[in-house]
C-alpha cells in the first residue's frame, strides 16, 4: 500500500489499569503462568479506552524535543526472518547497534532487551 492511499489515522483501542485503593499500597502484578492454588493470576483489572492513533512518520519526532525518533534502519534480514529470535540474535541486533553508535555519534550502544512478535 502506497503512503498516499494509507490512512492518517487509525482508531484502535487501549487498556488501562483501572484506579484501585489497593494498589496504593501493593504493585499491579501480572503472572504468565497459572499460579498456585488460590493466588490470583493478576491483582488489577484493566478499562479499554478508544483511541485514534495517528501516523507519527510525517510530523518527524526528534529526539530532543519528543524524546524519541523515528528512524529508517536499514538491515540484511528478509521479512520472515524478523520472526527468527536466531536471526534476530546474530544480525539484526548488530545493525540496530551500528545505526544506534553512528546516529548519537556513541563508541557503545547496547540493545538490552527486545521482543519478537509472532504474525496473526
Amino acid at each position: 500500500m502506497s503512503q498516499s492511499t494509507m490512512s492518517k489515522f487509525i482508531d484502535t483501542q487501549i487498556n488501562f489499569i483501572a484506579r484501585d485503593p489497593a494498589l496504593k499500597s501493593a504493585k499491579p502484578y501480572g503472572l504468565r503462568y497459572t499460579p498456585p492454588d488460590g493466588q490470583r493470576r493478576e491483582n488489577y483489572k484493566t478499562l479499554k479506552q478508544e483511541l485514534r492513533v495517528q501516523d507519527a512518520r510525517s510530523l518527524k519526532p526528534h529526539i530532543r524535543t519528543q524524546g524519541f525518533c523515528l528512524a529508517n534502519i536499514p538491515s540484511t534480514l528478509q521479512y520472515d526472518e524478523f520472526f527468527q529470535q536466531e536471526k534476530i540474535e546474530s544480525v539484526y541486533i548488530k545493525e540496530l547497534q551500528s545505526s544506534l553508535r553512528t546516529f548519537f555519534g556513541s563508541q557503545h550502544a547496547r540493545v538490552i532487551d527486545y521482543r519478537v512478535s509472532v504474525p496473526l
